[in-house]
């Protein structure tokens, strides 16, 4: 990594990392510099062009110091903040709030690197199937995924953030202060999008800050997010759906862990009223 008059003070790993960081010191300010390894150099650009964006409407996304005009290289302001796996009522509430700015924010934008929703399950959900040590998990996975490949069909997509977890979403003073990792787009139904958001918010792959899945910050979001207008009342099965199979992918993790608190047929009764 070489950044001009940029000093390295210590590399920052973490589980599942796809990109090389670091923590830097630039022009006399802390920043962390990142290097893309499946964006390329125009990609980045875009990239960086799509924060600009979600910043000017509010959302809170650290401030770009540096971009390299030859490299997939980029560095943002340090912007300090816990990560928070068992949020308040008002933090979800925040969350809700700034979910929804983005969507706004993104709404017509198309990145050219971001993934449309699969049809086929995803590499996670697969290895939940291994994970579950119940049947009954493995076939709420397999069932709630069937049913958003049906509901996707005709829907109109969005570009929303396909990572919303609490790895990326720092708080200070009980608000959001950055969400971080722009370059985890994807284009899917938007009530997907707001479903996957409730199932992922107390999410973490540190173990250090792991908490099991429950269902009060989900049930919270996805209510917060039809008062809001964030969904609309006829999106709501769609968005249960999306939250309903992420929560069981979660927990088949949880149990291989021997950390779960839920069972499968507790989240099928309170998500999965329409399968």
């Amino acid at each position: 990594m070489s950044i001009p008059g940029c000093q390295v003070l210590g590399r920052i790993e973490h589980p599942r990392q796809r990109n090389d960081t670091w923590l830097v010191r630039y022009r006399g300010a802390d920043a962390v510099a990142k290097r893309f390894r499946l964006l390329s150099t125009d990609s980045v650009a875009e990239l960086c062009a799509v924060e600009s964006r979600l910043r000017s409407a509010g959302v809170p996304i650290p401030e770009l110091v540096y971009r390299s005009v030859d490299a997939p290289v980029v560095a943002h302001a340090l912007v300090r903040g816990e990560h928070i796996t068992r949020p308040t009522v008002s933090m979800v509430s925040e969350c809700v709030r700034v979910f929804a700015s983005q969507l706004l924010a993104l709404r017509g934008t198309r990145a050219s690197w971001a993934p449309s929703r699969p049809d086929p399950m995803p590499r996670r959900a697969r290895a939940a199937l291994d994970a579950a040590t119940g049947a009954d998990i493995r076939e709420l996975v397999v069932t709630a995924w069937r049913a958003l490949v049906a509901m996707a069909r005709g829907s109109v997509g969005v570009t929303s953030h396909a990572d919303w977890r609490a790895d990326n979403i720092l708080f200070h003073d009980g608000r959001v202060a950055a969400v971080l990792d722009w370059e985890d787009l994807v284009l899917l139904p938007a009530a997907e999008a707001v479903g996957y958001a409730a199932a992922s918010l107390t999410h973490t792959w540190r173990e250090e800050v792991h908490a099991p899945v429950t269902l009060e910050p989900i049930e919270l979001f996805l209510a917060l997010a039809e008062e809001n207008g964030v969904l609309r009342p006829e999106a709501g099965t769609h968005a249960r759906t999306a939250a309903l199979y992420l929560a069981a992918v979660r927990l088949a993790e949880d149990q291989r862990r021997g950390l779960a608190v839920l069972s499968g047929g507790e989240l099928r009764k309170a998500l999965g009223d329409a399968l």
